[in-house]
């Protein structure tokens, strides 16, 4: 039997239109040209044992989005990045985290299981744990990259400067628990586990909130009204706690898809991304009655 060859698939935008055309119901259509993504430079101050691991990972070099959030961040002040899926988000809020935990290695060469509490610490809250398992899968591919590249140029396993990450929810065992209390340097969770258990509990997570340096809000759009402004008291109760333990405050950072208003409804965010889009189209159909 002879197989016959597969006619090329429609695309499904033109599909849509036909059938609008068709029955009348496609009253709208505007389509977005494509847009070239724009580069910039790795920060200055970025780890370059950090930039190596992300160039294994496929990313020579940042977009400007993520330069301008990641600075801004860098620098203390509040930051929401509202770009579209797969612009790179996460990459904005991990340099400077991970650089901040790596440059805290570098100059400190005390060995004492107190040191650890003068490295900084970042809170990673997201409204799922499935999120917070995809970015923690994430965070264990890119440290095992950077260990790799240290190894490489020779250094030995004792002295390699590597990032501890754990993740906290109602599920963790409790010896896990303990593990992340005493040694993590990037805690994910959400954020009834931060209004349960973790704030209740401020003297036995003291290392880490004594520490903290950035509280990372992943998809903040999803918290609106009544759990949106629990869950930006439990932020304030969070920095308001770090502010009389370490009277320092922790610069917050927020990202979600790209929305109308981010400025309007969570700050000032960077300028526009500078992430590549391919060319899209925008219909409004008329409902079927």
């Amino acid at each position: 039997m002879t197989a016959r060859p597969h006619s090329p698939a429609r695309d499904l935008t033109e599909l849509l239109e036909s059938v609008g055309a068709r029955d009348g119901r496609l009253i709208h259509l505007r389509r977005a040209p494509a847009r070239p993504g724009r580069h910039g430079d790795w920060p200055a101050w970025a780890d370059p044992d950090l930039i190596a691991a992300y160039n294994r990972l496929g990313v020579p070099r940042p977009w400007t989005h993520q330069v301008a959030a990641a600075d801004a961040i860098h620098a203390g002040r509040h930051t929401v990045l509202a770009t579209g899926t797969g612009s790179g988000k996460s990459l904005a809020a991990w340099l400077p985290a991970l650089s901040a935990v790596l440059a805290a290695q570098r100059t400190d060469t005390d060995t004492r299981i107190s040191a650890y509490g003068r490295r900084p610490t970042t809170l990673y809250l997201s409204p799922t744990k499935a999120l917070a398992a995809d970015q923690a899968a994430a965070l264990d591919r890119l440290i095992t990259e950077l260990e790799s590249v240290q190894r490489e140029v020779g250094l030995p396993g004792g002295s390699l400067r590597t990032v501890y990450a754990a993740t906290c929810n109602g599920d963790t065992p409790l010896p896990e628990r303990d593990w992340a209390r005493a040694h993590a340097d990037v805690v994910l969770t959400n954020p009834d586990f931060l209004h349960f258990s973790l704030l209740p509990g401020h003297e036995r997570w003291n290392r880490l909130l004594r520490s903290l340096h950035y509280v990372v809000v992943d998809e903040c759009h999803a918290y609106r009204g009544i759990l949106g402004a629990h869950v930006a008291w439990c932020c304030v109760g969070c920095c308001g706690w770090c502010a009389v333990c370490a009277r320092t405050a922790p610069s917050q950072w927020c990202c979600a898809p790209r929305r109308r208003r981010p400025s309007r409804a969570h700050g000032r965010p960077p300028d526009r991304h500078g992430s590549r889009r391919r060319h899209r189209r925008h219909r409004r159909r008329r409902p079927r009655r």
